[in-house]
């Protein structure tokens, strides 16, 4: 075949492609932990959405809020999920993180303090640490 056969077509008579034979798959329940990753993830879209419109009206941000109390519920389902499927450390939690981002920005220091005392015990990857200190600061600062 050459380039103008690719260009123009080729003069051969073209056959139809065989025909694709959809692949059926029995369908197959999740297993628990998969499930309680589902709901876990989808807790982090639906911060991330509302977060983001945020200055678009106050419901925006008690969505953002009451998505991460929620996701924030299920922390220790999560946990178990994530180590059941060879995570190990955990990863970060848009809840946790959030939420205290959230609290600080109001000047809920304690109620960040809080939380991210909480997710650090729990084993969730985070920037604890440094926020606990930041937010003791700010505290002793505003006394």
């Amino acid at each position: 075949m050459g380039i103008l056969d690719l260009i123009f077509g080729s003069k051969k008579a073209k056959t139809a492609p065989a025909p694709r034979v959809p692949t059926v798959r029995p369908n197959r329940p999740r297993a628990p932990h998969q499930q309680v990753l589902d709901q876990h993830f989808a807790f982090i879209e639906e911060i991330k959405v509302h977060y983001k419109q945020r200055e678009q009206g106050p419901k925006f941000l008690d969505r953002a809020i009451t998505a991460c109390e929620k996701q924030i519920a299920m922390s220790a389902d999560d946990s178990a999920a994530f180590k059941a499927d060879g995570f190990s450390p955990l990863p970060s939690h848009t809840g946790f993180k959030q939420l205290a981002i959230i609290y600080e920005k109001q000047g809920n220091l304690t109620g960040a303090i809080d939380l991210a005392k909480r997710a650090k015990r729990e084993g969730w990857a985070g920037d604890w640490d440094k926020r606990i200190a930041r937010c003791q600061k700010r505290l002793k600062g505003s006394k």
